[in-house]
């Protein structure tokens, strides 16, 4: 049988190569941005960022994964902690991939400030696998959290309140293509203040509470710069975060494959329907519980 530029049995070929592109194309750009902020951090010549504005935590995150199958793995990270009623000025060049605070409120019908708990995008590129708004009610106490993932590397998104005490959500999203849709994130998110936790546990029908996922840190001894701008020490361990993140991603993707796991190709769209009937978690304003925001390019979109 002939087979079709379109065709299924090309799609993975076209999905390599554009993969392979991107990591080319994000490379040229980290190394043309790299000779200045090698520079500024020479010079330490350091914009002041307002008080309040930002606050950058230092920490790890811990991923172990007992069935069907062991692994785990902890790599350092330092996030953003950005108030979206007064952002830092660098965030221009980040905010078209959020919310505003004034779409995160209207979602979770909440009056207080915004917070938004993100990994910044460096050299022009963006990793995020997931970020979470913490919206305040008017007395300043934490009413509700937003949760945006985005897998890898379709780009696809999902976002989604829940309870920053703790509560379970079915999956909502093909975030992990060693991961079948049968399973339940639990998602916890206390409000940081000197310290920083979040966690998202996965539990199966079959497999149990299986799988955790835990991010910790502290405010950073440079809390209003970002990776880029605050030292030797914190460029070395944490610069050009997202690039990192993606080539962590990629890595234990290998050692997944090479331990067995079989590789889970994304459902059809008739799940999102499932999910929100299945779904306890509150409905934004809109009354969805769930937003989808779907691949924006080929071959990435062309299984969905």
């Amino acid at each position: 049988m002939e087979l079709s530029w379109s065709s299924d049995a090309l799609l993975p070929l076209f999905m390599l190569a554009s993969l392979f592109w991107t990591i080319f194309t994000s490379s040229v750009r980290l190394l043309v941005s790299l000779p200045a902020v090698l520079l500024h951090t020479l010079f330490r010549h350091s914009p002041q960022a307002k008080a309040g504005q930002c606050t950058f935590y230092d920490g790890d995150v811990y991923h172990v994964r007992r069935l069907p199958t062991y692994n785990s793995f902890r790599y350092p990270v330092r996030l953003a902690l950005i108030n979206l009623d007064d952002v830092p000025g660098w965030w221009s060049s980040c905010q078209h991939e959020h919310l505003t605070a004034k779409e995160a409120r209207q979602a979770a019908s909440t009056e207080g400030t915004v917070l938004l708990l993100t990994n910044p995008s460096a050299a022009g590129y963006t990793q995020n696998p997931i970020s979470v708004y913490y919206c305040m009610g008017a007395d300043g106490t934490l009413q509700k959290c937003i949760a945006k993932v985005t897998n890898t590397p379709w780009g696809a998104s999902v976002t989604f309140l829940f309870d920053p005490a703790g509560q379970s959500v079915p999956k909502a999203l093909h975030v992990s293509p060693f991961m079948d849709m049968q399973n339940t994130w639990k998602l916890k998110a206390p409000l940081p203040d000197e310290r920083l936790h979040l966690s998202v546990g996965v539990s199966h029908p079959k497999l149990g509470d299986y799988f955790n996922a835990v991010l910790t840190g502290r405010v950073s001894q440079h809390p209003t710069l970002t990776n880029e701008q605050a030292g030797w020490r914190v460029l070395l361990r944490y610069g050009f975060q997202p690039q990192r993140v993606a080539c962590l991603i990629y890595w234990q993707a290998v050692k997944l494959l090479w331990k067995g796991i079989p590789f889970i190709s994304p459902p059809d769209e008739s799940y999102k329907e499932q999910v929100s009937e299945q779904s306890r978690n509150e409905a934004d304003s809109q009354g969805r519980k769930f937003a989808w925001v779907a691949a924006e390019m080929w071959p990435w979109n062309a299984q969905q």
